[in-house]
């Protein structure tokens, strides 16, 4: 979850949103909780992830009205932040990569908590429009990093603690909704591949014709383990060699057709040979 906002010592003072002054403010802040009730239940695990920061970046849209909006998602083979939606500049693109130690961007992700800057801050990006204030939130779901959520404003908007409050909190309500999206299709995965195996020990008792059984045997592997292609043979121990039995539909004529002299050097005998 994130924590209070951080802001630089120079930035204490004269923080009020242009857009929501003194006599403003209370009716911002109502209309800004109404859509942030609404957003807490418009996301649901069923959502694929691009679902789910599609629904984000509309909602930030909707609720802080600033001029550049880009959601990162944690590549953890590269160790760096991947663009997955961008608005109010050219300079970041779909799929980019940006460093996780630099800017107001670093500064988030190491302090786990959202940061802000309404003094021109500099920008992790070459190239990147000159933004009169930014503020950045880090997603984190049980102590893990999913993302971040950057805003800013081109224009000489400043953003107040309570702006980046409610960033924090759409951060947190983003970062929720992926991790359940990704329990939810873990779940979904494992009850998927219970469902095949108890077929496969049902199969093996119902089936009685042996090529009709390997045949099913190989469709359904193929299945439980997403993969290209399955090979089911029986080994002639005698001539040392494969004898093919079924496979799946791409490869079954040309499995089924091979024909392997004996004794042939074969993975398949590596295989056998060490048990």
């Amino acid at each position: 979850m994130n924590s209070s906002p951080s802001t630089h010592p120079e930035e204490q003072e004269d923080q009020q949103p242009g857009a929501a002054r003194t006599g403003e403010l209370e009716p911002v802040r109502a209309r800004r909780m109404t859509l942030l009730d609404a957003f807490s239940v418009g996301i649901t695990p069923q959502m694929d992830e691009k679902e789910v920061i599609d629904t984000v970046f509309q909602w930030i849209a909707r609720v802080m009205g600033v001029q550049l909006t880009a959601i990162f998602l944690y590549h953890p083979e590269t160790d760096s932040l991947i663009t997955a939606a961008v608005s109010g500049t050219k300079s970041i693109r779909i799929n980019d990569q940006s460093p996780l130690d630099q800017g107001l961007l670093g500064e988030a992700l190491r302090l786990r908590q959202t940061v802000f800057s309404n003094n021109s801050p500099s920008l992790p990006w070459p190239a990147a429009p000159r933004l009169h204030a930014l503020a950045v939130a880090p997603m984190m779901a049980r102590d893990e990093l999913l993302g971040a959520i950057a805003i800013g404003y081109e224009t000489e908007e400043k953003f107040s603690p309570d702006d980046v409050q409610i960033l924090g909190w759409l951060a947190d309500q983003a970062a929720l909704a992926l991790d359940n999206r990704r329990l939810y299709k873990a779940a979904q995965q494992k009850k998927h591949q219970m469902d095949l195996l108890n077929a496969i020990i049902y199969a093996a008792n119902t089936i009685h014709d042996r090529t009709a059984l390997l045949q099913y045997m190989a469709d359904t592997l193929n299945a439980l383990l997403d993969s290209d292609g399955c090979l089911i043979a029986l080994w002639d121990e005698e001539n040392q060699i494969p004898i093919p039995l079924a496979a799946t539909a791409r490869l079954r004529k040309q499995f089924l057709n091979l024909k392997v002299p004996p004794h042939s050097p074969s993975f398949i005998a590596q295989v056998i040979a060490a048990n």
